[in-house]
């Protein structure tokens, strides 16, 4: 079975309702800047996406096993200022 704290179901309960309105105020706020400044949010998605594309690029060296994956989480994780203090608290 699957144990979760009755705190975190409930909060997480509460939230999806009130997040539906939200989602349409952002909807209804986009297309109206959309209709209005069409060229500019069109540019700004087109950087975006772009930049995006760049980036997934420059990790693709990374992602090409689970070993060089892996090798970058430990690289990364031992590259942490705190990397020692949280070894010692872990072990």
């Amino acid at each position: 079975g699957l144990s979760l704290a009755r705190y975190s179901l409930i909060a997480d309960r509460y939230a999806y309702v009130p997040s539906i309105g939200l989602c349409f105020i952002a909807g209804y706020a986009f297309t109206q800047a959309f209709t209005k400044h069409r060229q500019l949010l069109s540019a700004v998605a087109l950087v975006y996406i772009a930049s995006l594309m760049i980036y997934a690029h420059s990790h693709l060296g990374v992602w090409n096993s689970a070993y060089s994956l892996k090798e970058k989480l430990k690289s990364t994780i031992e590259e942490r200022k705190d990397f020692n203090e949280l070894k010692l608290k872990y072990n």
